[in-house]
C-alpha cells in the first residue's frame, strides 16, 4: 500500500517525464511516498516494509519516465466518469419528459433517420428504452406538438456526447495498449530508432470535444430544470410547491444549477497549444491534453450534481401530476428512491444534502437501465 508521491502539475502531455521521474525515484529509494511526510527519502519507508529498492537494468530508466501513462490514466478515469454521468442524464431526461408530459415523436427511429448524425440514433433508442411502457406513448397524452428545444433535442445533444465518448474511447484504447516511449525498440528488426509516439494531439482533440459536448448537455439540463419550475410551461404550480405549504418551492435551486453550468463552461475552455522552447528549442511541440483530462473529471463531478437537480425536480413534477403509476416501469423504482431522499416541500429547506446524495448515485452508475 505504498503510493509514490507525484505532483499534480508537471506534464505538458509530451511524455509524462516529471511524473514518471517522481514515480521512479520513489521505487529507487530517492523519492517520496504519500502519507509519509517525515521520511527523508522513500528508502526509509521501503526498508520499514522489507522492500529492497528497485535496481535498474538496461533501458529501465527510460521505461520509467518516457511515456504518457499518467495522462492516459487521468483521461480514462474522466471517460469512465463522463460515461456514468451521460447514463444518468438519459434517465434524468426520461424522468423530465414524464413530469413535463413531453412529446416522444422526436425520438422515433424514422424521425431520427431523416437526418443522420453520429450518436443521435443510439441516444434516442436508449431514451425510448428507458421510457418503454410509459403512458406518453399513448395518443393525446403529450401536452404539446412542439416542446421546448431542451426536451425536443435530447437525442441530438446527448447523442453528440455519446459520439465524443466513442471517439475518446478509441484513442484511449490505442494509448493504453501501445508504446509511447522514445526511442522505439523494434524487436523484429533488432534495432532501436527514434519515434514520436509520446505525442498524442488526437487525445487532446477528443477530450476538448467531449468537454464542449458536455457543456451543451449541461445547458440543456438547465433548460429542462427551469421549464419544470415555470407554470406557463408545465401547468403545475410555479416552483413545484405543494398546495397549502409555506414554501417558495424549488425555485431557489436554479441559482445552484446556473452556477454549476457556469463552472462547467469555464472548465471546458481548451488548453493552450503553443510553440515551446523547452530542451533548448528541440522540444518545440506540446499538446497539453492533460489539462483537458483534469477538466473532464471536474466537469463530470459538477454535471452529476446538475443531473441530480433535474432528477429531483422531475420526480416532484411526476408526483404533483399524480401520474406515478403511468410512468415507465423502469423509472418507477428510481422515482421512488429519489422521492424518499427528497420529500415534498412543506416548508423551505436546504437542498444540499439531497443534491449530493443523488449526485453520488449518478457517479456510482446507479441509474443505468439494462
Amino acid at each position: 500500500d505504498l503510493v509514490p508521491h507525484i505532483g499534480s502539475t508537471a506534464s505538458v502531455a509530451v511524455a509524462d517525464l516529471l511524473w514518471g521521474g517522481s514515480f521512479g525515484l520513489a521505487l529507487l529509494g530517492e523519492g517520496q511516498f504519500l502519507d509519509h511526510p517525515t521520511a527523508a527519502t522513500s528508502a526509509e519507508i521501503l526498508a520499514q516494509h522489507g522492500i529492497a529498492p528497485l535496481q535498474l537494468g538496461p533501458r529501465d530508466g527510460l521505461a520509467l519516465i518516457s511515456h504518457t501513462s499518467f495522462s492516459a490514466a487521468i483521461s480514462a478515469l474522466g471517460h469512465h466518469a463522463a460515461s456514468r454521468v451521460w447514463s444518468g442524464s438519459q434517465t434524468a431526461a426520461a424522468l423530465s419528459l414524464e413530469g413535463f408530459r413531453g412529446n416522444l415523436s422526436p425520438f422515433r427511429p424514422a424521425v431520427i433517420a431523416a437526418r443522420h448524425q453520429p450518436g443521435q440514433a443510439e441516444a434516442a433508442s436508449d431514451l425510448l428504452r428507458r421510457l418503454q411502457g410509459s403512458q406518453l406513448d399513448q395518443p393525446g397524452v403529450a401536452r404539446r406538438l412542439q416542446d421546448p428545444l431542451s426536451y425536443r433535442n435530447v437525442a441530438q445533444v446527448n447523442g453528440s456526447v455519446l459520439a465524443a465518448l466513442v471517439s475518446l474511447r478509441q484513442t484511449l484504447a490505442g494509448e493504453l495498449n501501445g508504446a509511447s516511449d522514445n526511442p522505439v525498440v523494434l524487436l523484429d528488426e533488432d534495432t532501436i530508432v527514434s519515434g514520436g509516439g509520446y505525442l498524442n494531439p488526437h487525445m487532446g482533440v477528443c477530450l476538448v470535444g467531449l468537454n464542449h459536448a458536455l457543456v451543451q448537455l449541461a445547458a440543456q439540463t438547465v433548460g429542462r430544470c427551469t421549464k419544470l419550475l415555470l407554470s406557463r410551461f408545465t401547468d403545475l404550480p410555479n416552483g413545484l410547491f405543494v398546495d397549502d405549504s409555506n414554501s417558495a418551492g424549488f425555485s431557489p435551486i436554479t441559482k445552484v444549477a446556473e452556477a454549476l453550468f457556469a463552472e462547467i463552461s469555464q472548465l471546458a475552455t481548451p488548453p493552450i497549444v503553443y510553440p515551446s522552447a523547452m530542451a533548448d528549442g528541440v522540444e518545440d511541440t506540446v499538446s497539453n491534453f492533460t489539462i483537458a483530462a483534469k477538466s473532464l473529471l471536474q466537469i463530470s463531478k459538477h454535471l452529476s450534481r446538475l443531473v441530480a437537480i433535474e432528477m429531483i425536480l422531475a420526480v416532484h413534477a411526476v408526483a404533483l401530476r399524480k401520474v406515478d403509476d403511468d410512468i415507465a416501469p423502469s423509472l418507477r423504482p428510481i422515482a421512488k428512491r429519489i422521492r424518499a431522499c427528497s420529500p415534498p416541500l412543506a416548508e423551505d429547506r436546504s437542498f444540499s444534502a439531497e443534491i449530493e446524495t443523488v449526485a453520488a448515485w449518478v457517479r456510482a452508475g446507479d441509474f443505468a437501465i439494462d
